[in-house]
């Protein structure tokens, strides 16, 4: 599950004046691309780190592209590197100006151990020679039962990325993942229930939307990290909204639970 640091440059709608030199604003850590900012820096052996954030002052080369590389490096608590990866960002920014959103995400698989870890990230302007970077600790803590990774499309096979949410006649399709569930025996069986809340907290579904996922296959169980629950959403009118979803392992008798805001408007 191993994923190496990636990074793009999106188009983003700016009219920002030319700077001295590179700059990175607005950094957050997020569940990703167009989810919530994350407030704790705090991550699961299995889970995904996201970072987003905008670099402006770019220099454009004679054909109006920005040629921007990151160099992204995971550091332990000795200063020890464990990670290095360079991210090249080159286009044109067709929207004008000269700014454009860049991110950076590691999948975690078993390999990092738990502890406090520094992550920094470089970025050097080429045409422009000028220089910009940020540092963030984060903490990676030992696999326990929990969801990790939620994940929103507008499309079952999850090609469409979205934020939680959307307009109304939309639907809108999540993925989430469990972790650190019991598996001794080569046995495992989850169930989780889904329920939608009103902004004051009252629950709207008469029985919440319940999945069980078991499996006895010795082959599958032993080979399975990451167990993955699915489903959709009618987004039929307008309002704010939460979805909770809350799992239980059958096995061990522990409940892990998720929520995130929805938001729903007329187009």
């Amino acid at each position: 599950m191993l994923r190496p640091f990636t990074a793009a440059a999106v188009l983003l709608l700016t009219a920002a004046t030319a700077q001295a030199g590179l700059e990175i604003q607005n950094i957050q850590a997020a569940y990703g691309p167009l989810l919530p900012e994350r407030k704790a820096l705090e991550y699961y052996s299995l889970d995904l780190i996201y970072f987003r954030y905008l670099v402006s002052g770019a220099k454009t080369d004679a054909q109006g592209q920005v040629d921007v590389e990151a160099t992204v490096k995971l550091l332990d608590a000795n200063g020890k590197e464990v990670h290095n990866q360079k991210v090249p960002y080159k286009g044109s920014l067709s929207l004008g100006g000269d700014a454009f959103a860049g991110a950076v995400y590691l999948s975690l698989n078993e390999q990092f151990l738990s502890g406090t870890y520094k992550l920094v990230v470089e970025h050097t302007d080429y045409p422009g020679t000028s220089k910009a970077a940020f540092e963030r600790e984060i903490k990676i803590k030992s696999t326990e039962f929990a969801l990790v990774f939620p994940r929103f499309s507008y499309d079952a096979e999850g090609r469409i990325l979205a934020p939680p949410g959307g307009l109304v006649h939309q639907s809108l399709y999540f993925r989430i993942g469990v972790i650190g569930f019991d598996r001794t025996g080569d046995r495992v069986e989850l169930v989780s229930h889904v329920q939608l809340l009103d902004a004051q907290g009252k629950e709207l579904l008469p029985k919440a939307l319940e999945t069980v996922i078991k499996e006895n296959d010795p082959k599958t169980v032993k080979a399975t990290d990451v167990a993955n629950f699915s489903g959709s959403l009618g987004l039929h009118r307008p309002g704010d909204f939460t979805l909770r979803i809350t799992v239980t392992d059958r096995r061990s008798e522990k409940t892990t639970r998720f929520e995130m805001p929805l938001r729903v408007a007329f187009p």
